[in-house]
């Protein structure tokens, strides 16, 4: 039997708490295509997730892509479509499928996970650095303002 790492146990949590509802927050609409979700947003965005791939689904990713960016190629409004792969999945062909449609690859990124009393045990913190649990409507707007401002969203 094969024993979990933290980095094992990280990234299933990421994927089972993140890849769902929260990462398409704000959307107008989703549609399901396959396990694929299609997200359109207000100002002309179109962003392709998906739940977790292991290889044991009946179509790779690579194989779905087309059909996904055929749903945003139907609307006029849609002007600019993001594909989020991520380097755990098992996704034979995607980054060639990817570029083959058009995408351009950019910069990978990064998540940091781990335990939070981590975080909390850091002392003294950084200078303005406050860590606060948010849960509240208008405190997770206003986050989400902040992350959309850090990353030149409009």
């Amino acid at each position: 039997m094969q024993r979990d790492t933290d980095r094992d146990r990280f990234l299933r949590l990421y994927d089972q708490q993140l890849r769902t509802d929260p990462e398409t927050l704000g959307a107008q609409s989703i549609t399901w295509f396959g396990p694929l979700r299609l997200a359109t947003y207000a100002n002309g965005r179109g962003f392709i997730t998906y739940p977790h791939f292991n290889g044991k689904e009946p179509q790779t990713l690579a194989q779905l892509t087309g059909a996904a960016l055929e749903h945003f190629a139907a609307q006029p409004r849609i002007t600019e479509v993001e594909f989020k792969p991520r380097r755990h999945d098992h996704a034979p062909g995607l980054p060639e499928r990817l570029q083959a449609l058009g995408f351009n690859a950019e910069e990978g990124e990064s998540i940091m996970i781990g335990p939070l009393q981590a975080l909390l045990s850091i002392d003294p913190g950084p200078a303005g650095l406050e860590l606060r649990r948010v849960s509240a409507a208008e405190e997770i707007e206003e986050m989400c303002r902040m992350v959309d401002q850090a990353f030149g969203e409009p």
